[in-house]
């Protein structure tokens, strides 16, 4: 069983089952509960996308050991919602994390429910 840490939202896991070695296997968590109007819900996206086209992070993903990192988002609302929106994404560039970007940005919301952060930790610490 790999271990996580827990951080408002995201999940760091060790990066044991990539393919390709990697620094870190992040989960990211969106909520798409009752709770999250429509706009909250672009303002989410729209945060983790800029961020992979930020240079800072970008420099921080290539320079880590194995420069790059896998990338999953995963959308939650009731304690059974748990929906993968982006697969595991192997990020080892500056195209890499553009492209990703450009992939959460075209998500579609998967769910309205309850909130089930708990729930949600649980499933992505399993991924």
């Amino acid at each position: 069983m790999r271990s996580a840490i827990v951080l408002a939202g995201l999940i760091l896991t060790a990066p044991a089952l990539a393919a390709e070695p990697v620094d870190t296997a992040l989960v990211l968590e969106v909520d798409v509960s009752l709770s999250v109007n429509d706009q909250r819900y672009e303002l989410q996206k729209e945060g983790i996308a800029a961020a992979f086209e930020s240079k800072s992070v970008t420099d921080a993903i290539t320079s880590g050991g194995h420069g790059a990192i896998e990338v999953t988002v995963v959308e939650f609302s009731d304690p059974d919602r748990q929906i993968q929106v982006v697969p595991w994404t192997r990020i080892a560039s500056v195209a890499d994390a553009a492209a990703l970007a450009q992939r959460i940005r075209a998500v579609h919301r998967s769910s309205r429910g309850l909130t089930g952060v708990a729930d949600a930790m649980l499933a992505a610490r399993d991924m």
